[in-house]
């Protein structure tokens, strides 16, 4: 088989792999279609045909797909297009690139927040959505956060709502009030224990943080004892540093009162805070 063959070959299957996705579409839409006076009828691709025909391109493709998604959520708007039709759309973008988190958010609020009265078919279609991006992006809190809002605000499922709102509190960079959030959402559906669990953790994670201050102390205070024997003098004085922070001041970090230290020193008559203690390593104009 020569090359022209080879080439009219694909071209061919290419065509028909994209009649049969066609088709396959149309027929779908056609059996759950509206009766709606000027609804725009439009065909999309299944993702596995359109993947096909990108050829490896498939951010290109959905890029181009998103454009068209966001131009239906304003006819959406303007021209009381059924919001239902967005949902092969959105189907079709997240297939083509799955870890696009702000697809997902996006298309969580659009479902409902669209000028239309909020139906509970239209809040199913967020967390359609919302629930496919939890699973393929979990790393972002926001989408969590919109289930658990959705679920509390919309379909008063305080259950639901309470596992999402734990889900969202225990991803890194999720904002702290949720978890005190979650931990009044437990409560409220009885799930106390498992409140008390959340605020316990909380509070021993923020502990272990804390020693990060006590460890720099400690290495300190070893890089001291290496000079004992030249400057004993040095090291009483450190000592006597870390034994008041102990006693003074515990609850503040200790980079922090290192600095109210060396506002004090400004107003001592003894030398400065870098002479004094040389080894803490704070710059020469301390």
């Amino acid at each position: 088989m020569n090359r022209s063959k080879q080439v009219l070959l694909v071209v061919l299957l290419c065509g028909l792999l994209l009649f049969a996705g066609l088709c396959s579409t149309l027929v779908q839409f056609e059996r759950d279609a509206v009766s709606v006076r000027h609804q725009t009828l439009f065909v999309v691709p299944r993702a596995t045909v359109a993947k096909a025909l990108a050829l490896g391109h498939h951010g290109l493709l959905a890029d181009a797909s998103w454009i068209k998604v966001v131009l239906y959520a304003a006819d959406i708007m303007l021209e009381n297009q059924d919001v239902r039709w967005m949902q092969p759309l959105l189907e079709l973008v997240t297939e083509l690139d799955p870890t696009w988190a702000n697809i997902y958010i996006w298309g969580g609020a659009s479902f409902i927040y669209n000028g239309k009265l909020i139906t509970e078919e239209m809040v199913r279609l967020s967390n359609w959505i919302l629930e496919k991006g939890a699973a393929r992006v979990p790393d972002n809190w926001e989408i969590p956060f919109m289930l658990a809002i959705n679920y509390y605000l919309e379909l008063r499922d305080f259950e639901r709502a309470a596992d999402w709102m734990v889900r969202a509190a225990e991803i890194p960079g999720a904002p702290v009030r949720y978890k005190t959030l979650a931990a009044r959402w437990l409560k409220e559906v009885g799930r106390r224990d498992a409140a008390v669990g959340l605020l316990t953790t909380e509070l021993i994670r923020a502990q272990a943080d804390s020693m990060s201050d006590k460890q720099v102390e400690a290495k300190l205070l070893q890089r001291l004892v290496q000079y004992n024997e030249n400057n004993p003098d040095l090291l009483e004085r450190s000592r006597a540093l870390g034994e008041r922070y102990r006693t003074e001041f515990p609850y503040l970090p200790f980079g922090l009162w290192l600095q109210v230290v060396e506002l004090e020193a400004e107003d001592d008559d003894s030398d400065d805070l870098e002479e004094r203690f040389p080894l803490l390593g704070l710059p020469s104009d301390a």
